[in-house]
């Protein structure tokens, strides 16, 4: 058998070593060259839940609105100002109603002295409502007409609801309510809508749900939680509280925005991306169940 000479040996082995060194610096490269991984942003380190926090220049800009508007109106300004919500400061209630009032009115829509229709009255308060938008809290493009009702002696109700986001508002924010005489004496006026709407739809835009609606579902089967409270197992002294036990009672609805008072700080508000769970009770109540669809975890737990 014939041996290969020493130097052929060699010389495979030399090509071969450098075959090798080439490979793991190309390898080494083109790792090098990849952009890095990207991790997904944490909704829950990253602004979220948006807030709404009490503000004296808030409550200042809504009285200087009353001013405005009274002006505008023909009120004198010695008018008694309206209550304000505390943490929003939109219009809680106007003063009561007297024979010397002032009133408020309504735009007139149409012929004076006839009878406004139905399409003329709604335009009145698309009116009033663009004028009052300071003093309201609100975008009206943001606004829709819920109901018109007509109460006990001929007034009516207007009712809207501010929409200002992908999803739904609970919590009882985000609604107007118009009481009128048929002359457009207004004679109520209330609001709860959310002032910097367009802030706070940016900063809930990015945000999505961790929690599935089955996730949410299969969750709150087997847990008691205490009516009105942010927290399970709740165990006060004659507390209501909801037991969730057989699964079929359990209905996932829908995902909402609910605002809440931070725990720790009433004055501000939290904006909640949640799971609203509707439970069915043999003997009492249908309950509400608001899960946090970002951090899994229960918001509040209302009476339907």
């Amino acid at each position: 058998m014939l041996q290969e000479p020493m130097q052929n040996r060699i010389s495979k082995r030399w090509r071969a070593g450098a075959c090798l060194m080439f490979a793991v610096c190309s390898l080494a490269c083109a790792a090098g060259s990849r952009p890095p991984a990207t991790a997904q942003p944490d909704a829950a380190v990253s602004g979220y839940p948006a807030t709404l926090a009490a503000s004296e220049e808030r409550r200042a800009s809504a009285r200087e609105a009353w001013s405005t508007f009274a002006g505008a109106q023909g009120v004198g300004a010695d008018a008694p100002a309206p209550e304000f919500q505390p943490l929003t400061a939109t219009v809680r209630t106007i003063a009561p109603v007297t024979a010397s009032s002032v009133f408020l009115r309504l735009p007139r829509v149409g012929a004076a002295g006839g009878e406004q229709t139905e399409e003329q009255t709604r335009e009145a308060l698309r009116r009033f409502i663009e004028s009052a938008r300071a003093l309201l809290g609100v975008n009206p493009a943001d606004v829709s007409l819920l109901a018109i009702e007509t109460r006990d002696g001929g007034a009516k109700s207007a009712r809207y609801r501010q929409q200002p986001f992908t999803y739904n508002l609970r919590g009882g924010y985000g609604e107007i309510e118009i009481v009128f005489l048929p002359d457009g004496r207004v004679t109520e006026l209330s609001s709860t809508a959310l002032p910097e709407a367009d802030r706070l739809r940016r900063a809930l835009a990015t945000i999505r749900p961790r929690v599935s609606a089955d996730e949410a579902r299969l969750g709150v089967v087997g847990q008691t939680f205490t009516r009105g409270s942010r927290s399970s197992g709740g165990s006060a002294a004659n507390a209501e509280t909801v037991v969730v036990s057989d699964r079929s009672a359990v209905t996932v609805r829908e995902l909402v925005i609910y605002p809440i008072a931070r725990v720790e700080d009433s004055s501000t508000l939290e904006f909640h991306l949640a799971w609203e769970i509707s439970v069915t009770r043999a003997g009492a109540p249908d309950a509400l169940i608001y899960l946090d669809a970002v951090r899994n975890e229960i918001i509040i737990v209302e009476a339907e």
